[in-house]
């Protein structure tokens, strides 16, 4: 997994081996169980992972407790709160393993070193996949109804719905699941 991680991201952001292999050679590999928190509200940001296998959520709990599923990460997407990392905050979000997982973490440690002129084309792509992500989610709560949000969460994650509770599909629709069951049915 290791070497399909380093194509992905060679692929995107021109990372040469020994960048790579630089910065991944002073992470370590960590095994999460289902429903184990990697990371909550005022953890470090700097905290990261790659991962390798297993499928996360990223999640906000309201006031009441209520849970808000903002999205999912599966094999070879970054873990953690890039947006706070970006703002040199602490994360304002749960990071929650959906399933078993396994995840090569890093730290400030490794930032630092991703901190060069070699790593900024992968940093740019990130940040424009994120926000182009999130232009998306925005767009179609705002102007899809929930059937049209389920096909589209079907269109990105389908490869890791197998994995995920309805509850959190729901979640992340903003729906609940009966309503959630009822679009299953007729789709």
């Amino acid at each position: 997994m290791y070497d399909e991680l380093f194509q992905k991201y060679q692929q995107i952001g021109g990372i040469s081996n020994q960048a790579w292999t630089k910065v991944v050679s002073t992470m370590h590999v960590k095994s999460l169980d289902k429903a184990e928190i990697f990371l909550r509200p005022g953890d470090s940001s700097h905290t990261f992972a790659l991962i390798l296998d297993g499928v996360g959520r990223h999640y906000y709990v309201d006031d009441q407790g209520k849970e808000w599923t903002k999205s999912f990460a599966g094999p070879g997407d970054l873990l953690g709160a890039y947006a706070e990392m970006l703002q040199a905050q602490d994360s304002r979000t749960f990071i929650e393993a959906v399933s078993p997982m396994k995840v090569i973490q890093g730290g400030k440690r490794e930032l630092d070193l991703m901190h060069t002129s070699e790593w900024d084309g992968l940093w740019r792509k990130l940040a424009e996949d994120h926000f182009i992500k999130k232009e998306n989610r925005e767009y179609e709560f705002l102007k899809f109804d929930a059937l049209a949000r389920y096909q589209s969460y079907m269109k990105y994650y389908q490869h890791l719905d197998h994995l995920v509770p309805r509850k959190f599909v729901a979640s992340y629709l903003g729906i609940t699941p009966q309503a959630l069951s009822r679009i299953t049915i007729k789709n």
